[in-house]
């Protein structure tokens, strides 16, 4: 809820000045489809990528700019708390492995500001990112077919019996 607060209220403001920019976080989650083992998740980051875009085609005539921000795997510690329930160790160490890749919160925040800067829409990165959601686009059911292979590897090597 805290996005669509701090959203309105920024907003409410920025309708007194007739202009401004609201810049939302969601993930490249909120993008991609059938994002299984993460559905409360992606659920949520869809939710802020709807909203930003509805609120940025209200917002364009009345000089206010909103973007969303959707990255991909930034090299945080975000990992290490991010336990998988009924996920055994090996799972959420492949996680917090995954997530370490990522890139680093400095490049992130140069292309968060160049993509403000452009008053982009979505700012989708890294490169892996992109690629993702534009496969999962493209080649919907084959990508519904790897899909269901992890969640089938993901139930009988990962989870908690």
């Amino acid at each position: 809820m805290g996005v669509l607060y701090g959203s309105q209220t920024a907003y409410k403001h920025m309708l007194q000045y007739g202009s401004g920019q609201i810049v939302n976080i969601a993930s490249a989650a909120g993008l991609v489809d059938y994002l299984a083992l993460m559905a409360p998740y992606s659920v949520t980051k869809h939710a802020v990528v709807n909203y930003t875009k509805l609120l940025r085609f209200e917002a364009k005539s009345l000089g206010i700019k909103v973007s969303v921000v959707c990255p991909g795997f930034i090299s945080t510690s975000i990992g290490e708390n991010a336990v998988a329930p009924n996920a055994n160790q090996s799972w959420n160490e492949k996680a917090v492995n995954e997530v370490a890749a990522g890139i680093t919160v400095d490049t992130a925040v140069d292309i968060i500001l160049k993509g403000v800067a452009a008053n982009k829409e979505i700012i989708i990165f890294p490169f892996q990112a992109k690629a993702i959601y534009l496969l999962t686009r493209l080649f919907t059911g084959l990508y519904k077919i790897a899909v269901q292979k992890m969640v089938n590897d993901y139930r009988k090597n990962y989870r908690l019996k």
